[in-house]
């Protein structure tokens, strides 16, 4: 089990490693980003990884944007698609145009808006799955640390953190998990046993 976990801590250690022999300050969020940053490089160098689409938008004017693991691409009606090397949130796993008329991305490192001129700005710091608009037009982001949103100050509040204890099932989880591992193996099984 201490190997495993070895194995799995390498390139945290590997990272803060690094920062402390240049004799960089080392946080562990800096580090967490340093190593999410390092493993997009390595998954750039498999292409179709890079080509696979993660998030669509479309502006009114027909411009469309498509969001990847390296970030967005651009196609207007007078070009073809180009990558926006503006944008530096990394992943994207969401795009919406909002009330506001702005695209919103979200990624593992925030929600950004893009401009008018395509300068993109990050409103939201923190690795964000969704969002979603209430009816006068609030933000609310879903990510790791919880649900918030953002009031008319521009500040974003804490909508909740977790799901209630006792919520889910203990257990569905973790059973139907390995429900679903048996099914593939047998199944790799039985179509082995047929070669």
């Amino acid at each position: 089990m201490l190997g495993f976990g070895l194995v799995a801590a390498g390139p945290y250690l590997l990272t803060a490693g690094k920062s402390l022999a240049a004799g960089e300050e080392v946080s562990m969020k800096e580090v967490a980003r340093e190593v999410s940053r390092e493993q997009e490089k390595k998954e750039k160098m498999e292409p179709e990884k890079m080509r696979e689409i993660k998030a669509f938008a479309m502006l009114p004017d027909g411009t469309q944007f498509a969001g990847n693991k390296a970030g967005i691409v651009v196609k207007s009606a007078s070009q073809d698609w180009t990558f926006d090397s503006r944008f530096k949130g990394g992943d994207v796993k969401m795009m919406t145009v909002g009330p506001d008329g702005l695209l919103w991305a979200i990624s593992k490192y925030g929600v950004y808006t893009r401009a008018a001129d395509g300068a993109w700005a990050q409103v939201y710091d923190g690795d964000s799955h969704s969002l979603s608009f209430d009816a006068q037009g609030a933000p609310t982001v879903a990510g790791k640390k919880g649900v918030f949103q953002r009031d008319a100050s521009g500040k974003w509040q804490s909508v909740i953190e977790k799901l209630p204890d006792g919520l889910i099932p203990a257990g569905s989880y973790e059973e139907k998990k390995k429900e679903d591992y048996k099914k593939d193996h047998d199944q790799e099984h039985a179509k082995t046993k047929e070669m």
